[in-house]
């Protein structure tokens, strides 16, 4: 991924481990004594991407809340199909809370976005500690205009194909019901879900899903906060170190998950 290429800023420290026995990278900037823990799950369509393609935006995130950064390295259609993935970020959540460390936040973007909402779905349901909040980037959390392929898509929209979100749906899928909630959370319960952020992008063909779900979270009595970019393109967050409105819209999350996720 072209992002794989950005730089990572100096004095970082990553390192390897497995939680929940799900390999991850522990990502902390250089100088961040670490008082709170954000997982956050990389997009890719559920079938491309790693934590390497998403440690530069780690190390930012990181030296902006002062976490540390885990990225889980979750397994990838169409090897591994829904649920999998989901079952990954559940075991790397319930090993975090298992620990000593403080606060556990999840953020994700696009796929990654689907995953973090619906991992906080799981954990309210089975009564387990919720994370203290939730940060959606540009969420993929409905698949089923995909699979349809009626989703609307703006030419200007440098990333994402209808074709190519249809093929990813249908790797993810491999055949189950694209209703069902853990393959589209914005179709599953959200009472009681922690304080949640969303941010959406105009050119992006998925911002329609993401304001409904901030009207259904609102109409749900969750703590919404929602930043609409009206013509940046999906997970516009990347380029963040070389558009400046991508480092504003990383620093109002870093502010959100600080405010939310303990001292």
């Amino acid at each position: 991924m072209v992002t794989a290429a950005l730089p990572v800023p100096r004095g970082a420290r990553i390192a390897r481990a497995s939680i929940g026995s799900v390999a991850c990278d522990r990502v902390v900037g250089r100088g961040v004594r670490a008082t709170r823990t954000i997982v956050y799950l990389h997009g890719g369509g559920y079938v491309i991407g790693s934590p390497r393609s998403h440690r530069g935006l780690a190390v930012r995130l990181s030296t902006l809340t002062e976490a540390e950064v885990v990225l889980p390295d979750y397994r990838l259609a169409p090897e591994h199909p829904h649920p999998e993935a989901l079952d990954d970020v559940s075991a790397v959540l319930r090993g975090l809370r298992s620990g000593p460390g403080g606060p556990v936040a999840v953020v994700g973007d696009s796929a990654g976005g689907g995953l973090a909402l619906a991992a906080a779905q799981a954990a309210v349901a089975e009564k387990r500690d919720a994370p203290a909040a939730v940060a959606l980037i540009c969420p993929w959390v409905d698949l089923l205009a995909d699979v349809d392929g009626t989703r609307a898509v703006d030419p200007r929209e440098p990333l994402l194909t209808r074709d190519g979100l249809r093929g990813w749906a249908a790797a993810y899928l491999a055949g189950a019901d694209p209703r069902r909630p853990t393959a589209s959370p914005a179709r599953g319960a959200l009472d009681g879900l922690p304080p949640t952020l969303v941010h959406s992008a105009g050119l992006d063909p998925l911002a329609p899903d993401a304001r409904r779900l901030v009207d259904a979270l609102r109409d749900h009595g969750v703590a919404v906060e929602h930043r609409h970019d009206d013509d940046l393109w999906h997970v516009f967050h990347l380029a963040a170190g070389l558009l400046r409105r991508a480092d504003e819209a990383l620093i109002g999350l870093a502010d959100f998950l600080r405010r939310h996720s303990g001292p």
